[in-house]
Formats: C-alpha cells, structure tokens, sequence
C-alpha cells in the first residue's frame, strides 16, 4: 500500500501529489547534513535523549512519578468534560477556543481547592473526575502530545478519531460543534466499544493548581483571571509535576507494553515548534513506543509541505527561556532528530 493511500479520508487531497511531496521530502532527508552524529533510528536503544535523566532523584521523585501515571481519562469522560465547555466558558466557540483558554476558563476554576487550604491535595481534573464517579485513578493506555495554542476540539477531534481508528481527524470535528454532535459522536463511540480507552494530557492530568493558576497570563501573554487557591506552586524539584513527562512515559511503558504515544497534530503542524512536544516525541522514541501522528488532513500536510521540509528542533519555542535549553538538552543529536521527524511525517516506510 502506497504511503498516501494509507492516510483517510483520501477526498482531503490528491494522492499523486501527496505521493509526489512524499518522495521530495524523503530526498531533502537523505540529504540532510549530520555526517558528525550518528545516524537515528526510532528503535530501542538508539539514544537520542540524556538517559541520565531517567533515574529518579528521592522517594518523593518516584512517588509523585506513581502518582501522575494514575491521572488517565476515559474517552467517554473526555467528552463528558468537553460538553461542559458549552456552558462552563462564556462565548465558547468549538472553532477557535484554544487548549490554554480551557485550562484557564474551565479546568482551573472547576478544580479550584477550598481556599486557605494547606493540604497539598491533588487537584486535577482527571483525578476529580474519577472521584466524582466513585472510582480511582486511571493508568492510560496512551499519552497525547498536544499544543496548548490549538484549537481544544481539534485536540479532542485527533482522540476520538485515534480511538475509532481514523487516520486523520478532520471528519470528527462536524461532531464536535454543539452539544447534540457530541452525543451522536458518543454513540458512534458506544457502538464500537472504545469509551473505556484512556489517554493521558497534560492539560487535564496535570494539577494546575501547583503550576500556572496565579499567573494572569497564558499562551500569546492572554490575560486571564488569576485563581486565588494560596497552593504552592513547583517549578522544579520532587513535588514539581512538569519536570516528570519522561518519568511518567516510562512507568506507563513498564506497566503495560500496549502502551502507545499519540501526537495531536494541529492544522499550522505548529506542535512541532514547541520544546516540550518535541522531548515528549523524542523520549517515546527512544524508549520503542509505538507511536502515531494524528494530523488533521492529508490537504494539510500537503500545504505545510516546505515548512516541514525545513523543519529543525533548535528553532523550537517555549514561553519560558530556559525551558528551551532544558528541553532540548534532552535531544543532543538534533540533526539526526530532524531527518527522523521529517520522515515520521512524510516517509513511506518509517512514518508513525
């Protein structure tokens, strides 16, 4: 089977000069200059991150690692949480509303602790969803790369669709527009069984209430009400919950060898410019996880051809400086990266 072929639906765009830019590409990577590292291949073993920073620092270390492998979602619970936004979020619109906007308009104040609480309670909404179900933490089967400057129903589209075994999502989004598409869309869901699958994102696994929630500003310096819940916030260290993604992903693979690693792709392919999704990819590689890129469209893909062509990990960006450093720190052979991502993009036989 052709490599344009295998993406669905095919009506996105014309297979010849998918085909086409699939061989332009694979050319550009052959050709990609990085004779001083050594060559990359996406199999265990071949190291393309500092493995150092596999090894647990305390106890502390290790149990806040424990604790955050159990912070998975179901896909029922998924959309459960995504028919809220309708109400949650003051002039919710299905087609711009973006992951930052969600995590600051409605998973911060729905997940807010009691204030002048001192107990260092988890928060999240994954872990209050579970609660407020009377069941406990789940251990997700997969682990969503996604950037918080897409659209949140693009996200959610991109789960779905990997649930239902679609290789694109941009079919799923007419389900995402009102609440009556969204229930239809969870009975195509019912019907095939997958409304138990899990998935962890770090927009909803993450307690933010120990990172961002006092900070006025989100992504692109938009300004949002600050929370008032008093809680510490971890920057870094054993109680930090953003400093552990690699962790997690590893325990996630020990537990269970089904785990997989998906990639929520957003129609500008602007995921792959942020440091910290391109550690995320970097490390679920190095570690033999089988992996996927959920993109919007073949259509999209064939209009960001020259941008991915170009594409190269040091001109990633993140909202903080010296995350940048930090994260790509966790990719020393950066060349080699590049040439590996652009054929998981566009090359037939090693693409996710």
């Amino acid at each position: 089977m052709d490599w344009a072929s295998q993406l669905w639906p095919l009506s996105c765009c014309n297979s010849k000069a998918a085909e086409g830019m699939a061989v332009e590409i694979a050319s550009d990577a052959e050709n990609d200059s990085s004779a001083e590292e050594p060559e990359f291949r996406h199999v265990k073993g071949a190291s393309t991150i500092d493995l150092s920073l596999l090894k647990y620092e305390s106890l502390e270390w290790q149990q806040k690692v424990e604790a955050l492998t159990k912070r998975g979602i179901s896909l029922l619970g998924l959309l459960d949480f995504y028919t809220t936004l309708f109400v949650s979020i003051p002039n919710f619109h299905p087609d711009r509303t973006t992951t930052s906007q969600v995590v600051r308009l409605a998973v911060i104040p729905t997940t807010k602790p009691d204030e002048g609480s001192t107990q260092e309670r988890d928060a999240s909404y994954a872990t209050q969803a579970a609660s407020h179900s009377g069941g406990h933490g789940k251990v997700p089967g997969v682990l969503v790369t996604h950037h918080w400057s897409n659209v949140f129903s693009h996200t959610v589209a991109a789960i779905v669709a990997d649930a239902l075994g679609f290789k694109t999502y941009c079919s799923v989004l007419e389900h995402m527009y009102t609440e009556q598409n969204v229930e239809s869309c969870r009975k195509l869901i019912l019907e095939k069984g997958v409304g138990d699958n899990t998935y962890w994102l770090c927009a909803l696994s993450v307690d933010q209430h120990c990172t961002i929630c006092d900070s006025h500003f989100g992504k692109d310096s938009e300004l949002f009400p600050m929370c008032s819940c008093g809680r510490e916030k971890h920057w870094d260290g054993p109680a930090c919950e953003v400093n552990k993604f690699h962790h997690v992903m590893e325990r996630l693979r020990s537990i269970s060898p089904a785990f997989r690693h998906i990639v929520a792709v957003d129609k500008d392919f602007n995921v792959f410019t942020c440091a910290w999704c391109l550690a995320e990819i970097a490390q679920g590689a190095d570690m033999g996880i089988s992996q996927k890129l959920q993109m919007f469209s073949l259509a999209a893909l064939f209009r960001h051809r020259s941008q991915l062509r170009k594409l190269d990990v040091r001109d990633c960006q993140t909202s903080v400086p010296s995350d940048k450093e930090r994260r790509l720190h966790m990719i020393p052979h950066k060349n080699a990266f590049n040439t590996c991502i652009r054929e998981k993009l566009l090359h037939n036989e090693n693409g996710m």
